[in-house]
């Protein structure tokens, strides 16, 4: 039988290569080799006998909430700009933080590519400062991969130069839409007006992530929880450093701090504190960003947080001076 009437004509063609593998080409894509042709709503599509040759591309599945997806477009980020590899992020997380932020303008894994199943993605659980070495320049798929053993190991994927070397690329990507912005700063304006505190105030974010992560911790992690003479001992050591500190409340259990740490001096409960209410995460991730400094306690949502702020971090483990990061 001749080849065209082998064809089959539907929304995509079904082609037969040389290399005997059937690849899906859809009626609207452009072709590995020319990408630099690709025209707006044309998807990539894969081609056995061209990906060898041409520039590897990554993509990094997140799982979980804002925290993870930023960890996971941050690390594209890089990647990108580090080692000028081909990067594609997951669709649903793409729109999550499309939501908050003005500068999300990577391509989906989903739209950019034809069918992205078909390109021989390969699971990378190692540093992504390593992807620029000449093995995974051309002719990979890399999925950028923690495995849950890993995920407190910070070493295991790297990256944590790229926190100093591009943080202003960062900052421009995870730019604040206007609503989310407006809101952190009237919400410092509000407080500011409200604190006895004489001179320029220094505002200290302090999330407290409870609810589901408290088990979580405690069986997975093996570490007690946190509990109020840890913000406590924070506060203190803030005070001594800085001058005229208030601190700005979060977290997604906002009656324990109103319970436990009523008594302090110069704490504001602001926080919104529905982990299920998309926008109310997005102020509450806004107003600690726009703090000068962070006590965190778990998790990526604060970590971020306290990266877009800037300033020095109480952790559990101690203090994180700016000069490490910045």
């Amino acid at each position: 039988m001749p080849w065209s009437m082998a064809l089959i004509l539907t929304a995509a063609l079904s082609v037969v290569t040389q290399a005997t593998q059937t690849i899906e080409v859809h009626k609207n894509f452009c072709e590995l080799d020319r990408k630099s042709e690709c025209q707006k709503g044309q998807c990539l599509r894969y081609d056995p006998k061209k990906f060898p040759n041409s520039r590897s591309i990554v993509t990094f599945f997140p799982g979980g909430r804002l925290g993870n997806k930023i960890s996971a477009y941050l690390n594209l980020l890089w990647v990108h700009l580090d080692h000028d590899q081909d990067v594609y992020f997951e669709k649903e997380s793409h729109e999550v933080l499309d939501r908050y932020f003005q500068n999300i303008n990577f391509p989906t894994l989903e739209d950019g590519l034809c069918d992205w199943r078909t390109f021989p993605f390969e699971k990378y659980e190692s540093n992504i400062e390593d992807l620029g070495a000449p093995e995974w320049k051309k002719g990979k798929a890399i999925e950028i991969f923690v495995n849950k053993k890993n995920f407190m190991r910070h070493e295991v994927k790297g990256g944590r130069k790229y926190y100093r070397q591009y943080r202003e690329e960062s900052l421009h990507a995870l730019k604040f839409r206007p609503q989310f912005q407006n809101h952190a700063e009237n919400t410092l304006r509000k407080v500011a007006k409200k604190a006895d505190v004489k001179g320029e105030i220094t505002f200290v974010g302090v999330h407290n992530r409870r609810t589901d992560y408290l088990e979580f911790r405690k069986k997975r992690l093996g570490l007690d929880n946190l509990y109020e003479d840890y913000f406590q001992d924070a506060m203190e050591y803030l005070k001594e450093e800085y001058d005229n500190p208030v601190f700005i409340y979060v977290s997604d259990d906002m009656k324990w701090g109103q319970k436990n740490l009523k008594e302090e001096k110069d704490i504001f409960f602001v926080g919104c504190g529905d982990p299920d209410d998309v926008d109310c995460i997005g102020k509450d991730f806004a107003v600690l960003s726009n703090c000068n400094h962070t006590i965190t306690t778990h998790g990526t949502f604060g970590h971020w947080a306290a990266f877009l702020a800037g300033g020095e971090i109480y952790t559990e483990y101690g203090a994180i001076v700016p000069d490490a990061y910045n």
